[in-house]
Order: C-alpha cells, then structure tokens, then sequence
C-alpha cells in the first residue's frame, strides 16, 4: 500500500525518520559535551612535585566572560546527569615534626619523589593506629590533627597561623606565622585526584650588621616548607608531603593528608 503525503497531511511521531537532521545535531552536541566534560574531569594520573603554590581556582569556561555564569547553570544538569552530584571529601590531615633520616615504620610507602632541594613526597598506607606509632617509631611531635570538609573541585584551606613582629628596631611588622595547607580534590573510580600545597614557616633571630662592627638584633621570618604535589591518592591511602631543611630545633616538618569521600546523600 502506498501512502501519499500531500499540503495540508502531518505524519505522525511514529512515521517521522528517526534520525532526522534536527536528532542528529543534538546527540552530536551532548557526546561532544561528554566527552570534553569526560576530558575536563581528568585529574593526574602520576605523582608531581610543585614548589609555587597554586593560584586562585579560575573556570575552565572563563574565555565565555560575562557569559561564564549562564553557561556553566546551563551545563550543570548535563554534568550531574552524566557524573552525578559533587561528591563531598574529607581531608584528614596531620602536622609534625620528627628527627632528619628516621624511617616511617608507620608507613607503607606505595610511590614516592624527592626533589633537588631534598623535599619528599610520598603516597601512603598508614596503619590504623599512625599516630601513635608514628611518635612511639619515629619519635615525631604531632603539631596539629585538622580536618577539612570540601566538594570534589572546589579549592579548601586548613590551617593554624597567629600574628608575630618580625623586623630590626623600629621596622618592625606584624606577620602570619605557622602552616597551612591548600587542598582540591575530584573523585575518581577507587581514587582521589589530589592537588596540595603545603607551607610552614618559623620566626627566628637574625643580625643586622650595623657601622663599626656594631649588630642590630632582631628577627627574620624562614619559610621551612613550601611544597605541593599533583597526585592520584588510592582509597583509604595517604600522601605525605616532608621539608628537606630542618626548622630551628633541628627537626624537619611533614603533613600526613588522608582523603576520604562521603556516601552520596
């Protein structure tokens, strides 16, 4: 049987190609999102030292301008459809202080760096009780045992700072002293894509040499640590992030950061 279409006749959905022009332009368009979104999404796949702290998080759709904002609420409920709701990290982190080459029998040492300046990062499995066997072991003084709740790509700071002069005589000037460290994480299948900076610093006696061999006493702030790293964490492992110079008692600085993601709600 035959069936003419003429002016006026309207076939139905049913009798209406498939893939029309109009289908195919659109199922384009979202795998084309996917796969960039997929692409984007991507976090490193080795461990990398980095010794600058890494700036202010910029959107990867920044070159829209103005637009950014509208654009990225329009893709919003493509990218939950695809990779479902940010999932929400806990950062578990712990600051010490231990003597220079003692070993980490706390520790199982999966992968690991060091670098010119003898900084070390190191991805971990730490025992359940570390702490107690990383002072008992290791002989380490724990500073602090923060916590950190983040969103996956969503930049986070912890740390524990106060205000100390720093200067010679009359120029002198209140300064942030102590450590703190930057987190962002993306959630991956069995891992965690972490970007960390880590960052202590002390304040210490110093001279400045005046006329006639005459010294002005004061103090000088020393950044002990400034280390970072780009790294892919397993579940339920830790990376480790050690200064290569000792601090003024002699002993070298370290965070322990455990990531750990949270049920979806």
């Amino acid at each position: 049987m035959e069936l003419r279409v003429g002016a006026g006749v309207t076939l139905p959905d049913s009798m209406k190609p498939l893939f029309s022009p109009c289908r195919i332009y659109g199922l384009v368009i979202v795998i084309g999102l996917a796969v960039l979104l997929f692409f984007i999404r991507r976090g490193p796949s080795e461990l990398e030292i980095i010794t600058s702290r890494p700036g202010p998080q910029k959107s990867r759709l920044a070159f829209l301008g103005r637009w950014t904002q509208p654009v990225k609420q329009k893709l919003l409920p493509l990218r939950e459809a695809l990779f479902g709701r940010r999932r929400v990290v806990v950062v578990d982190a712990t600051v010490f202080e231990l003597n220079p080459g003692v070993p980490f029998l706390a520790f199982t040492v999966l992968s690991g760096q060091t670098n010119a300046r003898g900084e070390r990062v190191m991805v971990v499995r730490p025992d359940p009780n570390f702490r107690e066997a990383l002072i008992q072991e290791s002989g380490a003084r724990v500073i602090s045992g923060p916590r950190i709740t983040t969103a996956e790509d969503v930049q986070g700071q912890i740390g524990m700072m106060e205000k100390q002069p720093v200067g010679f005589a009359t120029n002198v000037s209140m300064r942030d002293v102590g450590w703190w460290i930057d987190v962002e994480t993306s959630v991956r299948r069995g891992s965690v894509a972490l970007t960390t900076f880590f960052t202590g610093n002390e304040v210490v006696p110093a001279n400045s040499a005046l006329a006639a061999g005459h010294f002005n006493v004061g103090t000088v702030l020393r950044t002990n640590i400034a280390l970072g790293a780009r790294v892919t964490v397993p579940f339920g492992a830790g990376v480790i992030l050690l200064s290569g110079a000792t601090n003024r008692k002699g002993q070298i600085v370290g965070a322990l950061l455990s990531p750990v993601v949270l049920p979806r709600q």
